[in-house]
């Protein structure tokens, strides 16, 4: 059947996390995976869950979400779950294949000094046998050279989520764009990690600053700010994993007084019992 196609590792049953949240989590996991391919976002909203969950009932279902969240494989977002590295794994090739269009129209043979012509890349977004040599530079870096751009990409997008904003998605550009402010610029991967919290934390800059060659542009600016004035706001309280479940289990429409509710409260401490119940019955304090 021809369509998208979903990266997965080989070795993901060799995966801790993949291990602790048992055969059930692993099958909603990868259907996850499949159905976030479509948008290419690594969104999954709260009324695909039982889309995606077919075969599971309800309560099956919000225990196996919150073991994917307790693991660390899905993170709790607005509207939702967002597959947590889903921009590491799952890369956007839709403007190399554009510069492959533009390669076959205009190379017919064989052209000196071309990257395309060089390399046998082909349109599913594989690159395979690059001659490397001092002619040529290889088309993409590898996966492991671009994580910490990977992670100030996400870190950027997880706070202009927490603001309100739709959830972005982290495309090849955004990487090569925030890769650009640590190799060419200079830039540590922490003091990117401060502009990026100092900038989503200003009333202003945080809604000028909405993707990584935005804040390349205004990174010395930010810098200046920064040393001049704190930000009026600080981040955003990380949820806790009592308040996390809840969330989960409030988003599959859970009861205070449904009997799985019940025994599940009965085996927390008095503190997290109350926090559960105040996030299951009026949701996360903003």
């Amino acid at each position: 059947m021809k369509g998208l196609w979903v990266k997965l590792s080989v070795d993901y049953l060799d995966d801790p996390k993949i291990l602790k949240v048992g055969r059930d989590g692993e099958v909603l996991f990868i259907r996850s995976l499949a159905y976030a391919k479509k948008q290419n976002d690594g969104f999954v909203p709260e009324p695909v869950l039982t889309r995606i969950g077919f075969g599971f009932g309800p309560l099956e279902l919000a225990e196996i979400a919150t073991a994917l969240v307790r693991e660390g494989l899905w993170q709790v977002v607005e509207g939702g779950w967002q597959i947590t590295a889903w921009s590491l794994w799952q890369v956007d090739t839709s403007s190399e294949r554009a510069g492959f269009a533009n390669h076959k129209r205009w190379h017919k043979t064989p052209k000196e000094g071309c990257e395309w012509c060089a390399s046998k890349w082909t349109p599913n977004g594989l690159q395979m046998d690059v001659q490397m040599d001092s002619r040529v530079r290889v088309r993409e870096e590898s996966l492991v050279d671009n994580a910490p751009a990977v992670a100030l990409c996400e870190r950027l997008k997880a706070l202009m989520v927490e603001n309100g904003c739709k959830p972005p998605t982290v495309t090849s550009r955004w990487v090569g764009d925030m890769a650009k402010l640590i190799r060419l610029d200079g830039h540590t991967q922490d003091e990117i990690t401060a502009v990026i919290e100092w900038s989503q934390a200003d009333p202003f800059w945080r809604s000028n600053i909405l993707s990584p060659g935005k804040l390349r542009a205004k990174y010395d600016t930010l810098r200046l700010r920064m040393g001049s004035q704190p930000a009026t706001e600080p981040p955003a309280t990380p949820v806790c994993p009592i308040e996390a479940m809840a969330i989960v289990d409030r988003k599959v429409g859970a009861r205070v007084e449904d009997d799985w509710i019940q025994s599940k409260m009965r085996s927390m401490t008095a503190e997290d019992e109350a926090k559960y119940r105040a996030v299951l019955e009026h949701g996360l304090a903003s």
